[in-house]
């Protein structure tokens, strides 16, 4: 009963697995949404709230033991306590029935040897045989009584030992189930150190992974920043070759409206040419003079234009070229930056997957870092 008393007294609460129903690909991917900075407070929070539930299992584990400890040093002290006032009281009354005893027997020989004398008297003056048997009688009788005194003296202790002898009994036994509770509570002390060495252990090792998972969220930062930088390039220099396109054009453009340009100066220079001679010897015509000039001012100006266009186009086209160039070094550098990223992207899964393949490694625990690590895939 003891021992049923003290299994009931401090009752283990199992733990419960961590039921793992089957997602589906839509589920995966609400799961795989939130940010890196969300997934890992959560998963610290978890591998913490672990922690500290086991901690405080441990904690009442202690506390029941060391209040079933106290509670069976109480008893045992009392025990022993009950233990030495019942040897006082055999001591006592062996050594009060063994003095009654001998005062009796000393007491049943002075009787009869009083009688003896009394009764000797006058056997020897009337020599009757009454006398004798009747003293033969009381001898009996007290040796009689005597002997059942000692009788009933001798159950008396032989009952007291008895109880004594099942008093060390129930006391060996608690000593014993004092000695295994001990034991059990060494073993529990071991236990609790030992989960306090896989508690900081696995703190380390969380420690490590926040560490990873931080350089991995800097390095998905970094990666989506490059991937932003890589669009922005690409957009510009997509822009660049239609703008060098589009320069190009006009440019060609250009040189066909000089080409053509020059060609109507010259035939408008030949026709000059040819009324100056015809017009040599004749009256000057004021009209023609005035359209001729407003032509010519007007070749004058679209001519300087044209100038102006392809001396712009000459001066950034270089300028255009260059960027274009160097946006196109930016472009293979940042691809670069991915590959690596993605790398090492790759090897922090490979750790991750292995962290989780431990066997201490807590349900909750490998959860979480499986869903980092479908997280770094899905960001890869």
């Amino acid at each position: 009963m003891e021992e049923d008393r003290l299994a009931s007294s401090s009752p283990r609460s199992p733990k419960r697995p961590r039921a793992s129903s089957p997602l589906s690909s839509a589920e995966k991917k609400r799961r795989l949404s939130p940010d890196d900075g969300t997934m890992r407070d959560d998963t610290l929070r978890i591998v913490a709230e672990a922690l500290r539930s086991e901690n405080r299992q441990l904690l009442q584990d202690r506390d029941v033991l060391k209040a079933e400890k106290k509670a069976l040093d109480e008893r045992l002290a009392q025990a022993q306590r009950s233990l030495r006032v019942l040897e006082d009281d055999m001591g006592r009354v062996y050594r009060q029935k063994q003095k009654d005893m001998e005062t009796q027997r000393q007491e049943c020989e002075q009787k009869l040897q009083s009688q003896n004398t009394i009764l000797g008297r006058p056997a020897e003056r009337e020599g009757s045989k009454e006398l004798r048997a009747l003293a033969d009688e009381i001898r009996t009788a007290e040796w009689t009584g005597w002997r059942r005194r000692r009788s009933q003296a001798s159950c008396r202790t032989s009952w007291l030992y008895a109880k004594f002898s099942s008093s060390m009994d129930s006391v060996s036994e608690k000593t014993m189930r004092l000695e295994e509770l001990e034991q059990e509570m060494k073993d529990t002390k071991s236990d609790a150190q030992a989960m306090q060495d896989q508690r900081a252990g696995l703190e380390k090792q969380v420690a490590q992974l926040q560490e990873k998972l931080d350089l991995s969220a800097a390095r998905s930062r970094e990666k989506e920043n490059v991937n932003d930088e890589l669009a922005t390039v690409q957009k510009q220099y997509s822009e660049l070759k239609v703008v060098e396109s589009q320069q190009k054009k006009l440019a060609g453009k250009m040189q066909s409206e000089m080409t053509e340009l020059k060609a109507q100066n010259k035939a408008l220079r030949e026709q000059r040419v040819k009324k100056e001679h015809q017009s040599v010897g004749q009256p000057s015509n004021e009209g023609d003079k005035q359209s001729s000039a407003g032509a010519d001012n007007a070749l004058v100006i679209q001519t300087a234009e044209k100038e102006a266009l392809r001396m712009f186009v000459q001066r950034y086209y270089s300028a255009a070229e260059d960027k274009c160039w160097k946006l196109l070094e930016k472009v293979s550098e940042l691809e670069a930056q991915k590959t690596s990223a993605q790398e090492q992207t790759k090897e922090s899964c490979n750790v991750l997957l292995m962290c989780a393949q431990v066997d201490t490694c807590d349900e909750a625990i490998r959860a979480s870092l499986l869903d980092v690590v479908a997280t770094l895939e899905g960001l890869t």
